[in-house]
């Protein structure tokens, strides 16, 4: 079952990647990043979300950098078809769509990101409390329970399949979401490592 979500919701998001640009003007994604960098001022204050907007603007110029084809040199005419086929294969409303829903996705990553650091303390506790838990339990030799185990993987798993969906749909969530979501993947992921049967 676990496999099976993984497969549907992976799926799910390269349909929606490839469909959304098709669906929405670049317009609409860049609307909903400024939509979420206000929410994000609001919430956060205006230095945290200017630093938010940076970072995804760095992000998208090192990408664009990446992507960009050399300057055709004058005696290269194979060099200047070249970068004439780069133009007109990603000078268009649907790569320009999906440029702009990139820095959608790239914005609310790097909302994610920039609390990194400070649930880092939270998730090492979470695991520390994991692992004396386990080391009670087997000092206890009380038995493990696969179908928590189980039910705890299934949820973190469709946990990260949510976010990684909503972070390329061009509507609005509340800021929270990004940071609180890492935390609930690894509360869940915690219990189920105490869930998790002993070999042996």
């Amino acid at each position: 079952m676990i496999r099976g979500l993984w497969i549907l919701g992976l799926s799910s998001l390269l349909l929606l990647v490839l469909y959304l640009p098709s669906a929405h003007p670049p317009q609409r994604f860049l609307a909903q990043v400024r939509q979420d960098h206000g929410q994000a001022s609001a919430l956060w204050g205006p230095d945290v979300a200017a630093r938010l907007l940076e970072h995804a603007l760095d992000t998208q110029d090192a990408a664009r950098q990446l992507a960009q084809t050399p300057d055709a040199e004058p005696q290269a005419p194979l060099a200047v078809e070249v970068q004439r086929m780069h133009q007109r294969l990603f000078a268009n409303s649907y790569f320009q769509g999906f440029d702009s829903l990139l820095m959608l996705a790239t914005f609310r990553l790097a909302a994610m990101w920039h609390w990194w650091a400070c649930l880092a303390t939270f998730i090492a506790l979470l695991f520390c409390d994991g692992a004396i838990r386990r080391n009670v339990r087997a000092k206890q030799f009380e038995a493990h329970e696969p179908e928590r185990f189980a039910l705890y993987l299934l949820l973190a798993s469709a946990a990260v399949c949510f976010v990684l969906i909503a972070m390329v749909l061009p509507m609005a969530w509340h800021p929270l979401v990004w940071p609180s979501t890492p935390a609930l993947v690894s509360v869940l992921l915690s219990r189920a490592w105490v869930n998790f049967p002993r070999s042996g």
